[in-house]
């Protein structure tokens, strides 16, 4: 463990190496994943008011994830496994003690991102009305 610690503080040559390669050529990458960002958080932002019932959220000023909530105030993780079944990856809020948040991701390839959110509409919807007929 000792040993562990001490040779852990530094990385490793190959890894310095790329990462300079990465800073140098940061516009190309960060760019690509800028604008990739951008454009799908325009899509989640519409999706969101189309959803609102359901699922709140406070549009992110940064990075490439969203932590909405389930307007019910459930908590999420019943619904993430749903989801899941589904294959609509989302983590559910309990991992961060927020119960009825999930955390969503936003930074996928644009051109499939609009099929995505059609999925998970369609999702929330099916979701929604068990809950309704539930009450």
């Amino acid at each position: 463990w000792n040993a562990r610690t001490i040779f852990s503080i530094s990385n490793n040559t190959a890894g310095e190496m790329l990462a300079e390669i990465a800073m140098r050529h940061r516009n190309i990458i960060l760019g690509r994943t800028q604008e990739t960002a951008t454009r799908n958080l325009r899509q989640l932002a519409s999706f969101m008011s189309e959803h609102r019932e359901t699922v709140g959220w406070i549009p992110p000023r940064g990075g490439v994830t969203a932590f909405p909530w389930l307007i019910s105030g459930e908590n999420s993780r019943a619904f993430c496994q749903a989801a899941a079944e589904q294959g609509i990856l989302l983590a559910p809020g309990d991992c961060w003690d927020a119960p009825a948040h999930f955390r969503l991701g936003f930074a996928a390839i644009t051109d499939r991102f609009p099929d995505a959110l059609n999925r998970l509409g369609e999702f929330v919807g099916s979701w929604s009305a068990a809950n309704v007929t539930k009450a």
